[in-house]
């Protein structure tokens, strides 16, 4: 095998120099672009894709769901981030993880993304995956393959894949520099120049950058933002295509928001305490389950990021590729590509081990608040329970003594009641506190900052030959694929509360001080408040977090192949393919690798009935290694599991059955899609089956089912009109958990809506005395999501409306564009997670020149 792909490695190298040039009559050489390339196409509508098939196809001729979201599109809704240039995608749902996720870390920093109710594993960029980092000022286009997609890019739930296209260099000279501000305090300027270099239009360049600064929507947060993007193509003759890139994007946030906006948990006046109770409750009754967001809460107040804690979150990431595309004869070309990516995150912030704020007066059942003193006792009514005012009560079995002024003993979930010195109406608190409470030294101490640090690297090589056959009839094309990926994970952190007896300098709990290549100084972020008070005492250790280094290993092996044909004067077009990924991971300490393998399938016919309908079915199967095992500890029932052994790999299946069209002299396209996605192996925990420890164990028996349709309009009756519609009705729900969580079969999976829809156009005054002007908007509607499976939490529908309005002119030769683009324009309040709140009204200026 080893010789082989040597020989496949020389073919190009001997072949290339015998290639023969083509030019045009007057003597210009014309170079064929490569079919691993998709060409860029202006406006709201592509014709083509690269993603589904690995080279470039008509969407109409492709058995499954795609949606491609193009650059203009992306510009002209004022979209910043990838998770802005999503929200009027149908079928995505975006939620960050935390707040600031929507705010100063942007799309791809913080955001996960849910596609017909199952979460999207990876962001890709030209078919290679992405940790973290997005910068649509970058892309040329983001192509949406919707369905299990293992086939083309492994590992990945069944839900969908996002795959964005970087911009490439044109041998036309063209380019833009702009900038814009926002009515929150930021600020962005942004250059794009592409052009040949030389007279012979062989080789070209493209380079983009920006830099973005300022505040956010968020108190305190201030933002400093620096991409840059260079690539370079070059034809050393007809046939060849070498091409180098880098990106680098640099984001820090000081002051970050690291632990979303205040959760309701539990009815004012019934002082429930129940936080952590498995099992449905009553949502008037005593147990205190979330129920929603606090009437009172502020997304905007940022308490964990106030100047005086000096938290920040700052992420590097780094691409560089090098891509030669061979035509080797007529009909065969070979693409072979390496990517190295790192992504360095590190920050301070509050841990993780922290529950969402929470600070009620205790009320009686006329709405009355209790009285009381530290040190008396306080009992439930409703629950029974028995507090002692000033003492923490122990919700997950975590060791709690008292929480008595200057003397921070937080944990997790954890609560108390707390009144004045002197006595008086009583309060119930968790140790997460509202914003007005988090420095009062009369209630639960502030939660102390964490230091953290992470590297990802990949590195990445893909090859893939691909021969096409042509007859008067049919059309054939059979790819072949080979992807090496060798990925290391390395985690630096301490546990989130340093141990504060160890005065000696910047201590943290054993780790290195210069956490990095950043020097924290632990006494005067996590030790003093802004009142000048010394919180003293060690603080609980998070028993999930090693302190010091870790490392883990992990790659894949991956042969993969298909076949697309086209027949009966291509009215009727087949797909068929299949990938056999070997994946291995090597714990952390772990002196042997741990291997896994699985094939996944795909299959998938298109028929156009008429010229402007086709109808369309796949099939198509997931996988997904999770990283879980079972626990080492041997079980009470010998033979149940493997005790250490790593589970399977999670699985999926998806059938799509659609119909695309063009309609109305194609003035009317898009696509209806009916689809049914299964996923099974997902981690449960069974209460029957118990280790050593008489814990329960972990069994990756779980099912899920998502099933609906989607339909995506696009309407363009003339050039100054478009407009673009979708709506999606998915229903995802639990078919199968343990046997104590029974109460989750056929609820909605959390995270998911089964309601989704979008609208958005402009129109364009193509002459008169308005000509150059284009006004807009939109609206996009996320119906109610479980947050909480099985409790009376959920996030309410919203419906938020976009409006754009923007001119167009001329001044000496170069042309002018300024844009007004008013995001929720209505300032409508909504949730896009448990507590990560809505982004207010925004009113984005920009202006740019085209040359």
């Amino acid at each position: 095998m080893r010789n082989h792909w040597k020989t496949l490695f020389l073919v190009p190298v001997l072949t290339a120099g015998a290639a023969a040039q083509t030019t045009n009559e007057d003597g210009e050489e014309i170079f064929v672009l490569s079919p691993f390339e998709v060409t860029a196409q202006e406006g709201w509508v592509a014709t083509n894709s690269i993603a589904a098939t690995k080279f470039e196809a008509d969407l109409r001729e492709i058995p499954l769901t795609i949606n491609v979201v193009t650059s203009d599109f992306i510009r002209d809704i004022g979209a910043t981030t990838l998770s802005d240039a999503m929200r009027y995608t149908t079928g995505i749902i975006t939620q960050p993880i935390n707040a600031s996720g929507t705010s100063g870390l942007g799309q791809g920093f913080n955001t996960e993304y849910v596609m017909r109710g199952q979460n999207v594993r990876f962001v890709y960029r030209d078919g290679v995956r992405r940790w973290r980092g997005d910068e649509p000022f970058f892309m040329d286009r983001v192509e949406v393959i919707k369905g299990p997609t293992a086939m083309l890019y492994g590992q990945a739930q069944p839900g969908g894949t996002l795959n964005y296209i970087a911009k490439r260099p044109l041998f036309d000279p063209q380019g833009e520099i702009g900038f814009r501000v926002t009515n929150h305090g930021g600020y962005r300027v942004q250059l794009d120049a592409t052009g040949p270099i030389g007279e012979s239009k062989r080789v070209a360049f493209r380079f983009a950058t920006a830099y973005e600064g300022g505040k956010t929507w968020i108190d305190w947060e201030e933002v400093e933002y620096r991409p840059f993007y260079g690539i370079v193509t070059f034809r050393p003759w007809d046939g060849t295509l070498l091409t180098v890139s880098s990106e680098y994007l640099d984001r820090r946030v000081d002051n970050l928001q690291s632990n979303g906006t205040v959760a309701w948990r539990g009815p004012e006046n019934r002082g429930g305490s129940n936080l952590s109770a498995a099992g449905p409750a009553d949502p008037e009754g005593s147990g205190g389950q979330p129920i929603g967001i606090h009437p009172l809460a502020d997304p905007s107040n940022n308490p964990y990021g106030s100047p005086g804690l000096g938290n920040f979150f700052n992420n590097t990431s780094s691409t560089h590729s090098v891509i030669l595309d061979q035509n080797i004869t007529d009909g065969l070309d070979f693409r072979t590509a390496f990517f190295r990516t790192e992504v360095n995150a590190r920050g301070l912030f509050n841990g993780n081990n922290d529950v969402n704020a929470l600070q009620l007066t205790v009320r009686d059942e006329n709405g009355n608040p209790y009285t009381g003193a530290p040190g008396e006792t306080w009992t439930n009514p409703y629950s029974g329970q028995t507090f002692v005012i000033g003492s923490s009560h122990n919700m997950n079995a975590n060791t709690v003594e008292d929480a008595t002024p200057g003397v921070f003993r937080g944990g997790v979930r954890q609560i108390a009641l707390a009144a004045p010195p002197g006595g008086g109406n009583l309060t119930f608190v968790g140790n997460s506190l509202a914003s007005e409470d988090f420095f009062n030294p009369n209630v639960v101490g502030p939660r102390p900052l964490s230091p953290f640090g992470t590297v990802n690297t990949d590195s990445v090589w893909q090859n893939d030959l691909v021969y096409r056959i042509e007859t008067d009839t049919a059309e054939h094309r059979i790819l072949l694929g080979f992807e090496y990926i060798r990925s290391t994970f390395d985690q630096q952190r301490t546990s989130p509360n340093p141990d504060w007896t160890s005065r000696g300098g910047n201590s943290l709990s054993g780790s290195d001080p210069n956490f990095f290549g950043v020097a924290y100084d632990v006494e005067r972020r996590m030790t003093v408040d802004i009142f000048g008070n010394e919180w003293t005492g060690p603080g609980p250790t998070n028993n999930n977090v090693t302190s010091g280094r870790n490392r883990q290993y992990s790659g894949t092996n991956s042969w993969y192949g298909s076949y697309t044909g086209a027949f009966f004067e291509r009215r009727l077009h087949v797909l068929a393919g299949g990938r056999e990924t070997r994946v291995f991971r090597q714990p952390v300490g772990a002196d042997e690798r741990e291997y896994q393998s699985k094939f996944v399938p795909q299959f998938g016919a298109l028929y156009q009935v008429i010229d402007e309908v086709s109808v369309y079915a796949s099939y198509s199967e997931s996988f997904l290694n999770t990283n879980a095992r079972f626990t080492s500890q041997e079980p009470a029932v010998p033979g149940t599991y493997t005790p250490g052994a790593p589970f399977p790999p999670e699985s999926g299946t998806g059938i799509d059955v659609g119909l695309k069209f063009e309609l109305a002299g194609g003035a009317l396209s898009g696509n209806l899609t009916y689809f049914d996605i299964e996923r099974d192996q997902i981690e449960i925990v069974d209460p029957d089956v118990l280790n050593v420890q008489g814990n329960p164990v972990r069994f990756p028996s779980g099912e899920e089912r998502s099933k609906g349709f989607e339909l995506e309009l696009f309407y363009a009756p003339s050039r100054a009109l478009t407009l673009t519609a979708g709506i999606t009705h998915a229903d995802s729900k639990f078919t199968r958990v343990s046997r104590d969580q029974e109460y989750l079969v056929g609820e909605q999976r959390f995270g998911s809506t089964k309601w989704q829809g979008s609208l958005f156009a402009k129109y364009t005054f193509l002459d008169g005395g308005m000509e150059g002007l284009t006004v807009g908007g939109g609206a996009y509607y996320v119906g109610p999501r479980e947050i909480d499976p099985g409790r009376p939490f959920r996030n309410g529908s919203y419906t938020v409306f976009d409006a754009l309005v923007s001119y167009r002119h001329e001044v000496a030769g170069f042309h002018l564009v300024h844009s007004l683009n008013i995001n929720n324009v209505f300032d409508r309040e909504y949730y896009q997670g448990f507590t990560n709140g809505f982004a207010p009204r925004t009113f984005l200026l920009s202006s740019r020149m085209e040359f």
